[in-house]
């Protein structure tokens, strides 16, 4: 993670919390399967070009060694700047954590997001669906993400769904615990999410999405 991002994320806004009305391209990025330890040559690649499919026929986000990665926009509606460290009493800063959206590239980003299939449920898959509230907009909860800067290579990404409307600080506990599902990590095993209330804490040791400033 670039440090310079920080500063530019800094600016976008002031306070401590903001429930935001647009979103604004914030950089791309790139899809893993890993912990924020991880980098981009250990870290499993993430993607649609291999993945199995939902009963719709929505290809389904999946593991994809060997595919070319592809690049996404992380669009920001709201961000919680670095504060005191969680739980330590330390007083360290804590990474910054961001609402988002994350859209397909294309004319203007064409308007697809990641989308999760569900809230309150188990087995949630993610596909590329329509921004339902378009890619500028406060997003609708089936497609609320939210990144934390680390100051690592890879930063998390976690579901945020209908937990919040807002962003949360860093230290939160999430409600949607991340998996792979599938016989071989290597290729072709689809991300699944459950819903289990405050059961996930971001650490630096704890397998689940990532994302890649690229």
């Amino acid at each position: 993670m670039n440090f310079a991002r920080l500063a530019i994320l800094s600016a976008l806004v002031a306070t401590t919390s903001v429930s935001a009305t647009k979103c604004t391209l914030f950089g791309n990025v790139t899809l893993f399967w890993g912990t924020v330890e991880d980098t981009p040559t250990t870290a499993i690649p993430l993607g649609f070009g291999t993945g199995p499919t939902d009963a719709e026929g929505n290809v389904l986000l999946a593991t994809s060694e060997g595919v070319p990665a592809e690049t996404f926009g992380v669009f920001v509606c709201g961000t919680a700047n670095p504060s005191g460290g969680g739980g330590g009493g330390s007083g360290t800063a804590g990474p910054s954590t961001m609402l988002s959206l994350i859209g397909q590239p294309g004319p203007g980003f064409s308007g697809n997001c990641l989308t999760a299939s569900g809230l309150d449920t188990s087995n949630i898959t993610i596909s590329l669906q329509s921004c339902i509230n378009g890619i500028t907009n406060t997003p609708e909860a089936s497609q609320q993400w939210q990144v934390t800067l680390n100051g690592t290579t890879l930063d998390s990404l976690v579901f945020l769904g209908d937990q919040s409307n807002s962003v949360l600080p860093f230290g939160s506990a999430f409600n949607y615990v991340p998996s792979l599902v599938g016989p071989d990590a290597a290729d072709g095993d689809y991300v699944s999410l459950d819903f289990s209330p405050g059961a996930v804490t971001p650490s630096e040791t704890a397998e689940g999405l990532l994302v890649n400033f690229v």
